[in-house]
């Protein structure tokens, strides 16, 4: 393990990257393990995938995970095989594209009170972060991309609305409306395929389950939730201009389809002409192949894996929107 001296930590941007060890890389990439410091004291630790062929200064993106604490691959336990954020990693690689993901804060490597955290927090971290990626000699400052899900792709376009320098924004089973109307969503959902409940008194059944969502909200130690719970998304996506890839599966029973055509709708009726919208048959809110969805059923699924056609399309798009022009040569610093 190394470290930096205090005398060499003043010869650093304000945004400091402290390189600790090296980890198992995605496949075509090699990676470093990072700490940038953050506001309070606080550090969000992570990885930065870079291409293993090619030249500096490389594109990049940054990952923003789903709601509650997430280690850096998109698992919420070190154990869990659902590893998006790794398998993207990896499929960008080989497009000559770099990778920053980062445990959100609280766990994993990073410090601070994840409970804590609204989505301005996890917006400020992710600028933070985004700082820090510009001042890497690898990675070249003006095409950083940013991408997230579920939860993160309702922060994700905060960022890039903010921040003229973002060069594009993949959202992947991102929310268009509140998180009271994505509860509904999926309570009315499980109740359509509770065979013990009438017909007649899915209604009912539904208002209750709601009346009990506002009350955990309430009680809730995740600030997260009601940061969430009546914000609407749309004004935000309507001050996106970079261009915008939007990613669907047809089976996600978390997040309504739906909604990825709203942000469509939404955004190219703000302006924005550079969106794309891809929806996808038989995939999930994790982007697996799985024509129920159901959330229960995840972790039952033959494979955690995210289905080869939606690696392709997320890592073609950005190579193609980030004007990736590959080419032969040792990796650069």
């Amino acid at each position: 393990m190394s470290a930096f001296n205090s005398a060499a930590l003043d010869l650093l941007p304000a945004i400091l990257g402290v390189f600790l060890l090296a980890s198992p890389c995605p496949a075509g990439s090699h990676d470093e393990e990072v700490v940038i410091a953050a506001r309070d004291g606080r550090r969000l630790a992570g990885t930065l995938s870079v291409p293993a062929t090619g030249s500096a200064p490389f594109p990049a993106a940054i990952s923003l995970t789903g709601s509650g604490l997430h280690y850096r691959d998109g698992n919420r336990t070190p154990e869990h095989p659902y590893r998006p954020f790794r398998e993207i990693a990896g499929a960008l690689a080989s497009k000559g594209i770099a990778m920053l993901r980062l445990d959100d804060r609280g766990i994993g490597g990073s410090t601070g009170d994840g409970n804590a955290a609204t989505g301005d927090d996890v917006a400020e971290d992710a600028r933070i972060a985004i700082a820090w990626l510009r001042s890497r000699k690898e990675i070249d400052p003006a095409r950083i991309a940013v991408i997230g899900h579920s939860f993160g792709g309702e922060i994700a376009p905060m960022v890039a609305a903010d921040d003229p320098r973002v060069a594009a924004l993949v959202l992947m089973g991102a929310p268009a409306v509140s998180f009271r109307e994505t509860m509904r969503y999926q309570h009315a959902y499980d109740i359509s395929r509770d065979a013990s409940i009438p017909a007649e008194r899915r209604a009912a059944v539904l208002e209750q389950r709601m009346a009990r969502q506002e009350r955990n909200v309430a009680a809730s130690t995740e600030k997260w939730r009601p940061w969430s719970q009546d914000r609407d998304p749309l004004p935000t996506a309507r001050r996106v201009r970079c261009p915008v890839l939007i990613l669907q599966g047809l089976t996600d029973r978390a997040v309504s389809p739906d909604e990825a055509r709203t942000l469509d709708r939404v955004m190219r009726e703000a302006g924005n002409r550079k969106v794309t919208l891809k929806l996808f048959e038989n995939l999930n809110h994790h982007f697996n192949h799985d024509p129920v969805g159901a959330t229960d059923r995840y972790d039952r699924l033959p494979s955690q894996a995210l289905a080869t056609v939606f690696l392709d399309t997320l890592s073609s798009w950005l190579a193609r929107t980030l004007e990736v022009h590959p080419g032969p040569g040792p990796r650069g610093r």
